[in-house]
Formats: structure tokens, C-alpha cells, sequence
């Protein structure tokens, strides 16, 4: 028997465990909270599949002044190689 998959990116098997894949785009955006959160959970609660552009664009998140502020220069366009 396959997987069952449900809303929201939740997964049950045939022996009834679940487990969901959550995209770090989503758990980032829940964790920042207020009008942020509140705007990924909406985006994200039709879904039955996650789709990460659209909490993306739900959600502008900037990689680029995250990235400088961390020195994380993988994520801009300064790090490319």
C-alpha cells in the first residue's frame, strides 16, 4: 500500500504513522511571527502539497540582507562562484 498524503504536507503510512516535510522557507517564516506568520500559515493551510514559491511569494523573505548580516555569502550574489 503507498503512502496516504493529506493537507499540508502531512504523510500517513499503512501502519498509521504520520510525519510531515516541512520546507525551511515555511518553518523560517512561521518562526519571524506576527503578520509574517500568519501570512505563510494562510498561503500554506489550502495546500495539499507545499509549494514553496508560492509561500515564497507569500512570504518575501531577503536571502540577500540575510546573508550579509550572518556573513552567511553563500546565499548572495557575492558568493557565487
Amino acid at each position: 500500500m503507498a503512502d496516504r498524503k493529506a493537507k499540508c504536507g502531512w504523510c500517513k503510512n499503512k501502519w498509521g504513522g504520520s510525519w510531515q516535510n516541512t520546507p525551511r522557507v515555511l518553518t523560517d517564516a512561521l518562526a519571524k511571527g506576527g503578520p509574517v506568520a500568519k501570512r505563510a500559515f494562510e498561503a500554506m493551510m489550502p495546500m495539499k502539497k507545499i509549494d514553496v514559491a508560492a509561500i515564497e511569494a507569500a512570504v518575501p523573505i531577503h536571502r540577500h540582507a540575510d546573508a550579509a548580516s550572518t556573513g552567511d555569502m553563500s546565499k548572495s550574489a557575492e558568493g557565487v562562484a
